[in-house]
């Protein structure tokens, strides 16, 4: 997982371009593999009510998670009282634990569990296969009650300022604003998904694993395909597999429906039917 150490300096609501509209990703075909790989950091998560204390439900998942992810660490030094964290919905879901493997890492906290690449991406059959198996796991502690929130989210890294070969349109009193130093942030339909979309112009990350120079401004293209307690059904958690493999196709239409062509060329896309 990675770090993001530039904190935006401004923010704004984005207008997306028709281009955007995924109901109909399905006729553009999409790439089976694009180099350089911008993707730098993908995790999915899942937010609960727990059907134990939140002291059992940590202690469950421990015990559990040692198993296949045998390197932890803190990530709260200060003990946080229940009563603190469900007054306060920015701890409710913030993890305790994090837990590594060589190429994979697990988060806990009372009310969510998720887990990430450990470095580099690979593809998507080894990584969902991981995610499978973690979530699995956790799920035999048995301490999800009420499923909350369930996303994948993807972090893409581009050197340089690349907002105006992205289908996005952005813009102050009719003058077009050139991306600098700009958060973007705005919520997609894509059903039965939300695709939160985040753009920083002027991000500079860390990561102890990818060969990234910590100095070097970029953007930062994150896209969280998630669903909300509202659209959550009570067969979800069997369904999670399902669910991860659709999240996955909803984010990966909507990332190439976001680059512009010269872009696009840029990274050598590859296609299913190439030689």
């Amino acid at each position: 997982m990675v770090s993001l150490i530039w904190p935006p300096a401004s923010s704004f609501d984005c207008i997306l371009t028709n281009l955007l509209r995924t109901d109909k990703s399905y006729l553009v075909p999409l790439p089976v593999q694009i180099s350089p790989c911008p993707i730098v950091d993908v995790t999915a998560e899942l937010r609960f009510d727990a059907a134990v204390p939140p002291a059992v439900a940590i202690g469950l998942g421990y015990e559990r998670l040692l198993r296949e992810f045998p390197r932890v660490s803190t990530l709260q030094t200060i003990p946080l009282s229940d009563e603190l964290r469900k007054l306060t919905p920015a701890l409710m879901y913030q993890p305790q634990y994090r837990f590594e493997s060589d190429d994979f890492v697990a988060l806990l906290g009372p009310n969510m569990f998720a887990v990430g690449v450990n470095g580099a991406y690979t593809r998507w059959a080894v990584v969902s296969k991981a995610f499978r198996a973690a979530f699995d796991l956790f799920k035999e502690t048995h301490i999800i009650g009420v499923p909350q929130r369930f996303g994948l989210k993807y972090m893409n890294f581009f050197h340089g300022n690349v907002l105006s070969r992205l289908n996005i349109m952005l813009g102050v009193a009719d003058t077009e604003i050139s991306g600098e130093a700009t958060l973007i942030q705005t919520v997609v339909l894509s059903l039965p998904f939300k695709i939160q979309v985040q753009l920083f112009t002027d991000a500079n990350i860390a990561s102890s694993k990818l060969p990234i120079d910590p100095n070097v401004r970029g953007t930062l293209l994150s896209l969280d395909c998630f669903k909300d307690q509202d659209a959550v059904k009570t067969d979800f958690l069997e369904n999670l597999s399902e669910n991860l493999e659709l999240a996955h196709t909803k984010e990966k239409q909507l990332f190439f429906r976001l680059l512009k062509d010269e872009l696009l060329r840029e990274l050598y896309p590859k296609y299913e039917n190439e030689n």
